[in-house]
């Protein structure tokens, strides 16, 4: 893998782990495009780490904050976090083979859209009725099963978490802090358990291109983060559900028909 293929999936990963259009779909088609086979293990631990950091850094204060004021907020955490655990002791293996099925990442994509906007729909009904809910163990923990289904390829894990906190009622910008903040005890898990498998390929011959596609994932999922919640706030949310529909008729029917 060269220099520059990492940092073009690494600005694919970045972008798309936080804006609802699905990293693991589009990492599956851009490799494709490419004449690539799936990324190895170890840049993928380097591509998840990059955009870690990237949530790690946006949400600092609110983490802190969590961590030594907000308990409450602490086990909702928790509660999310469990469905994931379960998901991914359970599916992991039978999952794998779905990352080389372009076209079922396509069909996947098409149901991350029609979530997405139903969710959106939902939300402004909620805002418009004054209906809008705080968070609770019942919502936070369907919340945490969005992000276990979100271990399918083309399954967005941001999509589906936020449309879920629309569903539930959650107010949006709540809904988006917290469905970000999840994905960090998922994600961090996963890549430890994927770093002790491959520790002796991180000081490897590509070692330099996996940080270069690392430090892209980075970069990419902090303005990713941004856009996201500035579209959430101003209503916007739908139009990443448009893009998954548009995207995934695209890539089943067209793309790899």
């Amino acid at each position: 893998m060269t220099i520059a293929q990492a940092v073009i999936l690494g600005v694919i990963q970045g972008l798309t782990e936080f804006l609802p259009i699905s990293s693991s779909g589009h990492l599956v088609i851009a490799q494709k495009l490419l004449g690539m086979e799936g990324p190895r293990l170890a840049f993928d631990v380097f591509l998840h780490l990059g955009t870690l950091i990237a949530v790690i850094v946006y949400f600092r204060k609110y983490i802190v904050d969590i961590l030594t004021k907000d308990r409450e907020t602490l086990i909702y955490l928790v509660i999310g976090s469990f469905p994931a655990l379960v998901a991914g002791f359970l599916l992991k293996d039978s999952i794998e083979n779905l990352f080389n099925a372009p076209k079922f990442v396509g069909y996947m994509l098409i149901t991350t859209g029609a979530w997405i906007v139903l969710a959106s729909i939902a939300s402004a009904l909620y805002k418009k009725r004054g209906a809008e809910k705080e968070l609770d163990i019942v919502n936070t923990f369907l919340i945490g099963c969005a992000q276990a289904v979100s271990i399918i390829p083309g399954i967005s894990r941001s999509g589906a978490t936020i449309a879920t906190g629309f569903l539930s009622g959650i107010e949006a910008r709540t809904a988006c802090t917290f469905a970000f903040v999840l994905s960090i005890p998922a994600v961090a898990g996963a890549t430890a358990l994927k770093a002790v498998k491959i520790t002796s390929e991180l000081a490897g011959p590509g070692s330099l291109a996996f940080m270069a596609g690392g430090l892209a994932a980075m970069l990419a999922g902090l303005a990713s983060i941004s856009i996201v919640l500035r579209l959430v706030q101003r209503r916007l949310f739908f139009v990443f559900g448009i893009y998954c529909l548009l995207a995934g008729f695209f890539t089943a029917f067209y793309l790899f028909r």
